[in-house]
């Protein structure tokens, strides 16, 4: 307990200059930002989505002549059975999807094999148009109104295909952040039913050890999933960082090896006094 005990008293330290205008008074850990579970486990699933597919596609690059496979189409599925990756190609008409290449890890982080088939699942096609679709209204003019590239990752759900757009690793190494959309498509992919959107406006994130990286602000109710994956997937490779929400301060420490979340409440805001 002694070791939490000091990192509690040290996160503490490392925001008390930057609130210093607020009023003081007993801040608590006992509680975590609103639905901070399911964001996290969301942000986990985009995480060892992104790696897997970045593993496959140094697979499918070290093959001569493979580059055509690496499309909007390609997409991350966790079954019972693993993780599959799969790249191909959406028929011009959107009627069918002819597999290229599939490559399952059993858990993430294990090796990737690659497997025979014509198909993945039975959602390929639905998940392709989806992501075609996305391409086509959402990364597309991103990177024509901010030149940054975003990455799509797809899953069906209960009411359909889920579309979670984040910002991706750039062509010269930095990673774009500050804008993230959630879409939600029918379960063929063929009719997007709703779109959610956090931020304004992509910004560009150079990978350095030295930097202490904030995000969020007072304006969002809790941590975004877009934030969490920011910090799940990169964090390692900054000096720390930190998510602001409306009524807590968040940070991702290891202890022991291990990582843990800690979320201080924010100090309330000086009320004006009356004259």
């Amino acid at each position: 307990m002694r070791i939490y005990h000091y990192l509690f008293l040290s996160f503490l330290c490392l925001l008390s200059a930057s609130w210093a205008q607020d009023t003081a008074r007993p801040v608590a850990a006992d509680k975590a930002p609103l639905d901070f579970d399911q964001t996290e486990a969301t942000a986990n699933w985009l995480v060892a989505s992104d790696r897997l597919i970045w593993a496959a596609t140094e697979k499918v690059l070290a093959k001569r002549g493979s580059v055509e496979m690496l499309n909007p189409e390609a997409f991350c599925l966790h079954a019972a059975d693993g993780w599959h990756v799969a790249f191909g190609i959406l028929s011009s008409d959107g009627e069918s999807y002819a597999l290229s290449r599939h490559y399952r890890s059993p858990r993430a982080g294990d090796p990737l094999e690659l497997l025979t088939g014509d198909r993945v699942s039975a959602h390929d096609a639905a998940i392709a148009r989806a992501l075609r679709a996305t391409y086509q209204t959402v990364i597309t003019p991103a990177r024509e109104t901010y030149a940054v590239d975003l990455r799509a990752f797809a899953r069906p759900v209960a009411d359909g295909i889920e579309i979670w757009v984040i910002g991706d690793r750039q062509a010269n190494g930095q990673v774009a952040y500050g804008l993230s959309y959630r879409l939600v498509y029918s379960a063929d992919g063929r009719r997007e039913t709703s779109r959610e959107s956090w931020g304004q406006e992509p910004q560009l994130l150079t990978l350095d050890p030295t930097t202490e990286l904030r995000l969020g602000g007072r304006d969002q109710t809790t941590p975004t999933v877009a934030d969490v994956f920011l910090v799940l997937r990169y964090g390692a490779d900054l000096a720390s960082t930190t998510i602001e929400s409306h009524d807590f301060i968040s940070q991702r420490l290891m202890v022991d090896g291990r990582p843990l979340w800690l979320h201080v409440r924010r100090p309330a805001r000086a009320q004006p006094t009356a004259p």
